[in-house]
């Protein structure tokens, strides 16, 4: 996700943005093939009955009967709509607001590999020693920081591509928390239909992110504080969802001791 914005400008910038569809035609094709021949049907015994189409929904269905099945979801969607956000409406920053030229979003595309980088390490570092419940809330609470760092520096006219960057690092340090521990904690109740789960997790949150994207790019602010409100916005949601959810657990352990 990070180098996807890097190859994408260099190929407009060199040919043409028409090019990058081709690229993924090719790319998908390729995959497509590499699936065919190299992940062979692993059911020896084919059950008719599992694609019946209500069949299929009472399974979907019964996914959301899992504790915190759609917290994690939700925690999902909203982080990835941020990247997709971020995506959506720096170039425009970039270029329209700074008066850059469009090869500083290459800075912008590593200074958010960076960041990814940066906070998979913490995020590792955590989790031997903090639940990961708490490292959500934690990363929802560095997006709202940043969001907010990010707001304050664009209201004090600090326009330029350092005084955006440098929040953006901490926002997306803070989204590198949420995605693989949501994702993990999303799945880790279902040993049987495991598929099922990260099937209605990748329309979920693909979907739930999407809206977002769309949403964002009709809120009428200023350019320079879409990203940062709807950022604060958007974390303090998660925030909210993520410690309603351990308050509901504590009380549910409190009534189980007693």
């Amino acid at each position: 996700p990070g180098l996807g914005p890097v190859v994408g400008t260099l190929i407009a910038h060199y040919g043409s943005w028409h090019i990058n569809f081709l690229v993924l035609s090719i790319l998908s094709g390729v995959l497509l093939l590499s699936v065919y021949w190299m992940f062979p049907e692993t059911l020896r015994e084919k059950n008719r009955h599992a694609i019946h189409p209500i069949k299929i929904f009472k399974n979907y269905f019964a996914l959301f009967k899992a504790s915190g099945y759609l917290v994690y979801l939700l925690i999902l969607g909203l982080s990835l709509g941020m990247v997709y956000g971020a995506l959506v409406e720096a170039p425009g920053l970039i270029i329209n607001e700074m008066h850059l030229n469009k090869q500083w979003f290459y800075v912008v595309a590593f200074g958010i590999v960076f960041a990814f980088m940066l906070g998979s390490f913490l995020c590792t570092k955590l989790c031997s020693r903090v639940h990961e419940n708490w490292i959500l809330a934690l990363g929802m609470l560095i997006i709202l920081i940043g969001s907010l760092v990010l707001w304050g520096v664009m209201s004090l006219g600090f326009v330029n591509i350092w005084g955006f960057l440098i929040p953006a690092i901490v926002i997306f340090v803070g989204i590198s928390f949420e995605i693989p521990i949501a994702t993990a904690r999303a799945l880790a109740p279902f040993n049987n239909n495991a598929g099922s789960a990260a099937a209605m997790m990748g329309c979920f949150q693909m979907g739930f992110a999407s809206l977002i994207t769309v949403a964002v790019t009709f809120v009428e602010l200023k350019p320079i504080f879409t990203i940062p409100v709807c950022f604060a916005g958007l974390s303090l949601i998660g925030l909210c969802i993520i410690l309603g959810y351990i308050y509901h657990l504590t009380m549910r352990l409190k009534k189980l001791r007693a």
